[in-house]
């Protein structure tokens, strides 16, 4: 084989190896962007000052950010979270689904209204300050 052959052939496989490791070893993630769908779970879990790992993609165990259903706290993280596929489910009170059904089950609204709570702050402050 002619070196310019073999310099071709071997450029070629490294083309290959590098798509082979960016489908199938690293998730076949094309980009990084977050679906829509996980992002709004995010903002609900800080809205509800849950802790968890936003650079983990997969299963992981949080506790609960629905705090009135267990009595004596969640000591132990009884909640499952996927970040990939934007759901929740806690094994402890029955909490699950998507961000805007854990806000309708925490809040206990409906559909529409939780769309409303999704931007607003959970905390409002009042002041006596007027601003001009």
């Amino acid at each position: 084989m002619s070196r310019c052959r073999m310099v071709a052939v071997v450029g070629a496989s490294v083309v290959f190896m590098r798509l082979f490791l960016e489908r199938f070893l690293i998730g076949g993630r094309e980009s990084t962007k977050m679906s829509d769908k996980t992002e709004t779970l995010i903002t609900v879990l800080d809205r509800y000052q849950t802790r968890y790992n936003p650079n983990r993609n997969g299963e992981q165990s949080i506790s609960c950010p629905n705090t009135e259903a267990h009595t004596h706290g969640d000591r132990n993280p009884s909640c499952s979270l996927n970040l990939g596929k934007g759901v929740l489910y806690c094994q402890g009170c029955g909490l699950s689904g998507d961000a805007y059904s854990i806000i309708m089950q925490i809040e206990h609204i409906e559909f529409l209204e939780a769309t409303e709570q999704i931007g607003k702050p959970r905390v409002e402050i009042e002041s006596d300050w007027l601003i001009l």
